[in-house]
């Protein structure tokens, strides 16, 4: 394909992008992705690259949500293997991206880092994100300071300074959607990892204590899709209001 032809190609697959994200078609949007990333002989600007691979993170990191989110929570190893392969496609894709709007100078680079953060904590990842050349001169930005506390604050199991974090800086963390939606993701795994804390070490816990430590009102919900997972080796009694443990 001509190279002139190919970019505008790109640039118009770009703008369409963007349409589908705004409208939250889901199909669309990953068909147009895919369009984008077959067009090799294309010289684009960064900034366009930047949103392609901005894109593309967005859509690995969702299909990683759809199974590490929806009951049950006990996956094969099939699932299991895909689900680390779409949070490392993830972060490949967020960190092309960050790259691209660097080269570019867009302050969407911040945005992308921001994003690399939320999404290294859910996936588990123990790469330290500000190792790395590109990315060490912007640890101290003020919104990387106040993501980075967030996550020393999950990593800590520290929920009330996470709570904390989220309510004292709304527009870092809240006004964007895809922020929006991941911290809720994570602040509901930093629970998840609470609970199966606090409960494991007893044979007997009222379900209004564990209510009452997390500051939700569906604990049942959630001893019930750990002790699926596997997590805790116990039942729910409701009729008395108790997590019982089985030796």
């Amino acid at each position: 394909m001509d190279p002139n032809w190919a970019s505008q190609l790109l640039e118009i697959y770009g703008i369409e992008l963007e349409m589908y994200s705004n409208l939250e078609r889901t199909h669309d949007l990953e068909r147009s992705y895919s369009q984008c990333i077959q067009i090799n002989s294309a010289v684009p600007h960064p900034k366009l690259m930047g949103l392609v691979r901005e894109t593309g993170g967005k859509i690995f990191a969702r299909k990683s949500t759809q199974y590490h989110l929806s009951p049950p929570f006990s996956l094969s190893i099939v699932i299991f293997f895909k689900l680390l392969e779409n949070w490392d496609k993830a972060l490949s894709e967020f960190f092309e991206s960050f790259k691209c709007y660097e080269e570019a100078g867009s302050p969407s680079m911040i945005k992308i880092l921001k994003y690399l953060i939320l999404v290294g904590l859910l996936s588990g990842s123990t790469v330290s994100l500000f190792d790395t050349p590109e990315t060490k001169s912007y640890e101290n930005n003020p919104e990387i300071l106040i993501v980075n506390s967030l996550a020393s604050a999950y990593q800590s199991q520290d929920l009330d300074s996470f709570n904390n974090i989220i309510n004292t800086n709304p527009e870092v963390l809240e006004n964007d959607p895809f922020m929006k939606m991941y911290v809720s993701d994570i602040s509901r795994s930093m629970q998840n990892l609470i609970l199966v804390t606090i409960t494991k070490p007893y044979s007997r816990v009222p379900l209004t204590h564990l209510a009452a430590s997390l500051g939700v009102d569906d604990v049942v919900e959630m001893l019930a899709n750990a002790i699926m997972d596997g997590q805790l080796p116990g039942f729910i009694d409701e009729q008395d209001m108790v997590y019982t443990a089985v030796p």
